[in-house]
């Protein structure tokens, strides 16, 4: 997800991006909401044409439409996300129902996220028009997502704030989670909202895949509690899940491979050992023999480890393509 608050949208993160050996998409992300709203819909045409977006795509990497969230975009303009997400088949990406605050503002039109968009100097009428009206954020975009559905469905990051009703939905939309554990523990969301319902969001047929956030909110190291954590790593999330909630080993792993293939729109077989299909890449964990006799399976040991992995086999020498 690429992109910042007073910052314009642009493609030069994907750009950038094509130089690596990562597979990815580059979520473009964009504000819009209030008086801003218009100067969002006119500005992404020119970004999804510009020299930064040409020169990702022939070097193979995805771009996709991150409209940011619902305190910050309108649902006006999430429709015309939709609409462009379609019809140039790009994939699309939100952030929602992740705090508190957030919930109020959709819910009730006020509190910090209003007096931010009255700080930024982009508060108007239209605002009070969709918001205020009682609404469970993902209530509030159960268009939007439905819209989407046919296309692949979008991906939600964070969903810490789930009621029965907005799993309901997010199941019904065929939209994908993308589940920060870190950055949800980091700000305790889990105070607000009660355990993040993940696992109930599997059993209902949600596709749970993993997300970092950011490497500003992580938690300091495990090994060395004095320093932060300055890796950013789905292989930490799923550690971390399976230390604090003992969750399924076998779930956290797909949770990290083909589930989030599946919301990139990848191909899901190269994230498997697959006869004849190229692997997107191949890692090795190193385990305690301690802590491998008391696991007694090695994939509990590697989880229990905090041992870096080390890459054995990379998308650029198994022949896989980002196409």
């Amino acid at each position: 997800m690429a992109g910042a608050a007073k910052a314009p949208a642009t493609a030069a993160p994907a750009a950038a991006l094509a130089a690596t050996d990562l597979i990815a998409v580059s979520f473009i992300e964009f504000f819009g909401i209030g008086s801003s709203a218009e100067r969002a819909t006119q500005r992404m045409p020119d970004v999804l044409t510009s020299d930064h977006a040409r020169a990702a795509t022939a070097a193979g990497v995805v771009l996709g439409l991150q409209p940011h969230a619902p305190t910050t975009v309108d649902l006006d303009v999430y429709t015309w996300a939709a609409i462009l997400s379609r019809s140039k088949h790009l994939p699309l990406s939100t952030h929602l129902a992740e705090t508190p605050e957030e919930r109020r503002f959709i819910e009730k039109g006020t509190g910090p996220q209003a007096d931010f968009l009255q700080r930024m100097g982009v508060w108007d009428d239209t605002i009070t028009s969709n918001v205020g009206k009682g609404r469970h954020p993902v209530a509030h975009l159960e268009r939007f997502l439905r819209a989407i559905k046919s296309s692949g469905g979008a991906i939600a990051a964070h969903l810490n704030d789930a009621t029965d009703e907005a799993i309901e939905i997010l199941a019904a939309a065929g939209t994908h989670v993308a589940y920060c554990p870190r950055a949800s523990a980091y700000f305790a969301q889990h105070k607000s909202f009660g355990p993040h319902r993940y696992r109930d969001m599997l059993a209902q047929g949600v596709n749970v895949c993993l997300g970092t956030d950011s490497v500003i909110n992580l938690p300091p190291s495990v090994a060395d509690p004095s320093k932060q954590n300055s890796r950013i790593s789905v292989l930490d999330d799923i550690r971390m899940l399976h230390r604090r909630d003992g969750t399924d080993p076998a779930t956290l792993i797909a949770m990290a491979t083909i589930n989030g293939a599946r919301a990139l729109r990848l191909r899901e077989q190269a994230f498997t050992f697959t006869p004849g299909e190229p692997l997107a890449g191949v890692i090795a964990l190193p385990t305690d023999p301690g802590t491998m006799a008391d696991a007694g399976d090695p994939l509990v040991a590697a989880l229990l480890s905090q041992e870096a992995p080390s890459l054995l086999l990379s998308c650029r020498n198994s022949g896989f393509t980002r196409r």
